[in-house]
C-alpha cells in the first residue's frame, strides 16, 4: 500500500521542480506539487505511536500496545492524571490535515487495529469501524485524496477480504471551491427563506477559495449550527427546483466541508505543507496575515496553530516542524 504514495510523489516530481525553479508566486493549482512530501515510515510510526498510542496507554496503562511501538517515548505525561479520557477505541479520532496519499492514516489504521484486537472486537468488524469512526484526512489535491481513499480501502481489504462488499467510504475530505459569488450566496438563501447569519456568510466566502486555503479555514459557525442549516438546505433541495438545485448543491457541499473543519479531534498528525510567505499567492498571503498574524511566515506554522485549535482538550499533536 505504501508504494501508492511513493509513485504519486514521483509522478508530480517534475511539476514540483518547475514550481521551485520559478521565481513567481505559487498559484493555488500548483500548491499540491510545491508542498507534498512523502513521509518516511519510521517518522510516521514515531508520530502516531506518540499520539494515538500514547492516548490509549493513558487510558489503558496496562495495555500491551507498548510491545508494538518501538518509537514510543515513556515520558512522565503518560502517567499524568490530566489526560483526555476515552471510554472506547471507537471514540478516538485521528486527523491528518494535509493527508496526501494517506501514508499517516494507513499506519494509523494498523495501530488502531491492534487496539481493537486487544479490546476483543470481532476481526471481521474492525476495518469497517476504523474507516467509519477513527480516521479523517483533508486534502486540496483531488488525485492525492483519491489515492488516500484507495490506500485505506486496500489496507482494510488486507485485514478483511470481504470489506469491499460493505460499500464503505473513507472520511477523506477533498476540498472544492464554492463557485458562487457572495451576492449569489445571499440571493440563494433569500429565495428559499433560510436565514443567512453573518458568520455563515463569512465561512462560505472563505470556501470560495477552499482549494487555496484548505485546512487553514477555521469556521466561525459551530458544528451544530452548520448541521442544522445543511438539513434545511437538503429539504429545500428535495423540492426539485431546477433553477436553484445546482446552487443549493454547491452550498451543501461547502457546508459538509465546513462541518468537518469545525469539529475537534483527539489526535492530529501531519507532515504539513511548507511554504514561506514570499512564495504565497496574494489571496493566501492576505488570508494568513489576517487569520494567522503570528504564524504568517510559513504555512507549516499556520498549520500547527490550526491543529492546536482543532484538538479536543488534552488532545495530542504530532507534526514535523521547522528546525
Amino acid at each position: 500500500v505504501e508504494i501508492i504514495g511513493w509513485l504519486y510523489q514521483f509522478y508530480i516530481s517534475e511539476k514540483k521542480d518547475e514550481v521551485f525553479a520559478s521565481k513567481s508566486k505559487v498559484v493555488k493549482e500548483d500548491i499540491p506539487a510545491a508542498t507534498q512530501l512523502f513521509t518516511p515510515r519510521w517518522i510516521v510510526e514515531y508520530m502516531v505511536q506518540n499520539t494515538v498510542g500514547k492516548l490509549w496507554l493513558q487510558n489503558r496503562p496496562h495495555s500491551k500496545l507498548r510491545e508494538h511501538m518501538p518509537y514510543f517515548i515513556e515520558s512522565p505525561s503518560v502517567r499524568s492524571e490530566n489526560y483526555l479520557k476515552v471510554n472506547s477505541v471507537e471514540e478516538i479520532t485521528l486527523l491528518d490535515q494535509a493527508c496526501g496519499s494517506g501514508h499517516i492514516l494507513v499506519y494509523g489504521f494498523e495501530l488502531l487495529t491492534r487496539i481493537y484486537e486487544e479490546e476483543g472486537y470481532n476481526s471481521s468488524e474492525i476495518p469497517q469501524l476504523i474507516i467509519e469512526n477513527n480516521l479523517y484526512g483533508f486534502e486540496i489535491d483531488d488525485r492525492a485524496a483519491q489515492l488516500a481513499g484507495l490506500a485505506l480501502m486496500m489496507k482494510a481489504r488486507h485485514y478483511q477480504r470481504r470489506v469491499f462488499r460493505k460499500k464503505l467510504t473513507p472520511n477523506i475530505l477533498c476540498y472544492s471551491d464554492l463557485n458562487l459569488t457572495t451576492e449569489e450566496i445571499k440571493q440563494t438563501f433569500a429565495e428559499i427563506s433560510i436565514s443567512l447569519s453573518g458568520e455563515l456568510l463569512h465561512d462560505l466566502t472563505n470556501m470560495q477559495q477552499a482549494t487555496n486555503l484548505g485546512s487553514l479555514i477555521a469556521p466561525q459557525c459551530k458544528t451544530e449550527y452548520l448541521t442544522k442549516v445543511l438539513t434545511e438546505l437538503s429539504s429545500e433541495n428535495n423540492l426539485g427546483d431546477i433553477f436553484f438545485t445546482p446552487k443549493l448543491e454547491s452550498i451543501e457541499e461547502s457546508i459538509k466541508q465546513l462541518i468537518l473543519l469545525s469539529k475537534n479531534y483527539h489526535c492530529i498528525v501531519d507532515n504539513p505543507p511548507y511554504m514561506g510567505g514570499g512564495k504565497m499567492n496574494s489571496v493566501l498571503a492576505e488570508f494568513v496575515k489576517k487569520e494567522y498574524p503570528d504564524e504568517k511566515a510559513d504555512l507549516m506554522v499556520c498549520f500547527m496553530q490550526k491543529a492546536i485549535t482543532q484538538l479536543v482538550e488534552n488532545g495530542l499533536l504530532g507534526m514535523i516542524n521547522l528546525p
